[in-house]
């Protein structure tokens, strides 16, 4: 069963000059290193990586050295860069793809996610759960476990569920222990009870049982200000992480979703697991119809973390305006163009999802911009190629710990280098823009199937990985 890395988050960020230097494109003593990592920060040799100018096209593209790293000679200003691997997992062959547009460091982190995010040399202990007293009302089932937030779904049978699930180091705690939480989910995907167990030393083929009957009864306030007229529905979710490593995110997140919303302002309640996090995630998200035609047409977000456990106050009007009037051109050819308009300059970065039937590309750029073209890929990539776009999302991050897309850019590598540290409490603004050529948009990634190809391209701080 494939496991999902949750969204929100897990990693991307020793020479300081080096994360920082800029380059000017025709300096001819420049030069841009690329490192490609699998999420478990193990480094990808024979991976392919292209750079390319400013339009996505090609200039030159290489394969990894053993040490998983690629170096171009003058590198244009606004560069491209494009990494691709292929790996073959337990069960299934994997592969992924890494896009940043508007490139101007010397150094670039290129995270792929393959094989559940671990090398192939990686040990994984087997850990058999057994799930019993789920309530009748639910309709099935989620694991979430480790470090890094694994989780897999499964299905009811008489009240109970069996699971199977694989932790590696990557999944471990600070303390080298796991912990499991079971979550049972009614007919609306909405959690209704849960069941943990905590701080366990992993052995392969061990068996555990958790019961998933206790009720959530401990909750936190949520105030929502400033609600535009076209919010639709609001999404809470809370994400509790437990003895997390210095650069990831564990833990629990809780969805409660499809609250209706009218007014300006509204309080509503988040449950949550008593005695587990230590760090927590808040989330109020606003789905909007814009055209009022009765169809979601985009969305409206806050994120904020922190240490303490407390109720929370999200002032909506400080989101980026919302990418609008989105199209595709040049779809069904291997470098179409997405465009919007309507972009913030208070934003940071803006992040572009291109769905087909089979893939679900990631995409980072500058705020600056209003449209990117599919990277020009040589032969050897021709499996990465899109193929009829379906669904393009377009998002628009100001976070408060950046200053400029510069700065972003800069800190991401110093991250990813050791050489800065994220704030303790920090909060995310966002705004999405969504169009479909099919007028339905794309459905969650499958969790229970490997996908052909999958994106996770963020980390716990909705950075590019």
């Amino acid at each position: 069963m494939k496991k999902f890395s949750a969204v929100v988050v897990v990693t991307v960020f020793m020479i300081a000059m080096l994360m920082t230097g800029c380059r000017r494109g025709g300096d001819d003593t420049s030069t841009l290193l690329v490192k490609v990592e699998n999420d478990d920060r193990s480094r990808i040799p024979n991976a392919t990586v292209v750079l390319g100018d400013s339009n996505g096209s090609m200039i030159e593209s290489k394969t990894t050295d053993s040490h998983g790293e690629a170096t171009f000679s003058n590198p244009p200003a606004n560069a491209t860069v494009t990494a691709a691997a292929t790996m073959s997992c337990s069960t299934y062959t994997d592969k992924d793809i890494f896009v940043r547009y508007d490139v101007n460091v010397s150094t670039v982190t290129a995270g792929l996610d393959l094989c559940d995010g671990r090398s192939a040399a990686a040990g994984v202990d087997i850990i058999n759960v057994n799930i019993t007293n789920i309530p009748a009302e639910a309709t099935r089932y989620h694991v979430q476990w480790g470090g890094r937030s694994q989780y897999q779904y499964g299905t009811i049978i008489s009240g109970a569920g069996t699971e199977q699930i694989e932790v590696g180091t990557h999944d471990l705690q600070s303390d080298g222990k796991v912990s499991i939480v079971v979550v049972a989910d009614d007919s609306s995907y909405l959690p209704i009870s849960y069941g943990v167990l905590t701080d366990i030393t992993p052995i392969s083929g061990m068996t555990v049982t958790i019961a998933a009957n206790q009720v959530f009864t401990n909750t936190i306030q949520y105030q929502l200000n400033n609600i535009p007229a076209t919010a639709k529905s609001i999404i809470r979710y809370i994400w509790e992480s437990r003895k997390q490593k210095a650069d990831e995110w564990g833990g629990v997140g809780l969805y409660f979703a499809n609250l209706t919303t009218t007014g300006t302002s509204t309080a509503i309640s988040v449950p949550y697991i008593p005695d587990f996090g230590d760090k927590f995630e808040y989330s109020a998200w606003l789905e909007l119809d814009q055209n009022n035609n009765g169809s979601i047409d985009s969305s409206a977000r806050i994120f904020r973390v922190g240490d303490l456990l407390e109720d929370q106050t999200f002032d909506m009007s400080q989101v980026p305006s919302i990418p609008i009037n989105l199209t595709i051109t040049g779809n069904n050819t291997a470098t179409p163009t997405f465009s919007w308009s309507g972009g913030d300059p208070s934003a940071h970065v803006i992040a572009i999802n291109a769905y087909t039937a089979e893939y679900y590309f990631y995409f980072w750029a500058s705020p600056a911009r209003t449209s990117v073209t599919f990277p020009e890929l040589p032969d050897t990539l021709a499996a990465f190629r899109p193929t009829a776009i379906t669904n393009l999302y377009v998002d628009s991050y100001r976070y408060d710990m950046f200053t400029s897309y510069a700065d972003y850019e800069s800190k991401i590598e110093r991250y990813e280098n050791g050489t800065w540290i994220i704030p303790a409490v920090y909060t995310i603004f966002g705004s999405g823009g969504r169009y479909s050529t099919t007028q339905t948009l794309a459905p969650a990634l499958s969790k229970t199937a490997a996908p052909s190809m999958k994106t996770k391209r963020t980390n716990r701080f909705g950075m590019p990985r």
